[in-house]
């Protein structure tokens, strides 16, 4: 009977560590999410800066800015789309003092090699360095007329957001254009 339970047990180990694994390989390769985490992190892959100010053009609708209310909008409506990276516009919120626009980025990569967009410097150490500033944002009325920005920010990963102030709402009530220049270029490949 003792032989029989170390069997089970035995047998569901070693299943339980076959599914473990299956679980980290499948996640290795097919998910965005670990893939951009093992570049990032330099596990198996090297990176090359290939860009330094990549252009963006974001358009944000005017049924997207909560004028009336106060309540956060969540959207995650994808906006743009550049090298294997997607810009969502994420979440827009009222918050009495400004309307604030943040902006999520996912990425569609393939497992061996290609490219993405990074708004931090990726240093050949492994650490990051920000290098985020608001004259990265160019932000212009359906007219053409520049629009002030107010605070920016950036992070998690590489999402970036900013406000604008109630003293240029009428100047977006028509909806307004984002360049947005604060991305660079990577090409990576596994080794």
């Amino acid at each position: 009977m003792k032989k029989r339970s170390l069997i089970i047990i035995l047998v569901i180990s070693f299943l339980l560590y076959g599914g473990y694994q299956g679980y980290e390989y499948y996640n290795d390769h097919f998910v965005d999410q670990r893939i951009i985490q093992n570049i990032l992190e330099r596990n198996h892959y090297a990176i090359t800066k290939k860009d330094t100010a990549v252009k963006l053009d974001l358009s944000i609708k005017p049924e997207w800015i909560p004028f009336e209310t106060e309540k956060p909008q969540k959207l995650n409506i994808k906006i743009a789309e550049s090298h294997n990276t997607n810009i969502l516009l994420q979440q827009v919120w009222n918050r009495g003092n400004d309307i604030y626009f943040s902006f999520h980025t996912t990425y569609d990569l393939n497992f061996k090699k290609g490219k993405f967009l990074y708004n931090m410097l990726l240093n050949d150490n492994g650490t990051y360095t920000t290098k985020g500033s608001p004259e990265d944002f160019q932000l212009t009325n359906l007219r053409g007329s520049q629009i002030q920005i107010g605070q920016t920010g950036y992070g998690p990963g590489s999402d970036f957001s900013f406000g604008i102030d109630p003293s240029e709402y009428e100047r977006i009530r028509n909806g307004f254009n984002v360049r947005y220049s604060g991305m660079i270029l990577y090409e990576y490949s596994r080794k």
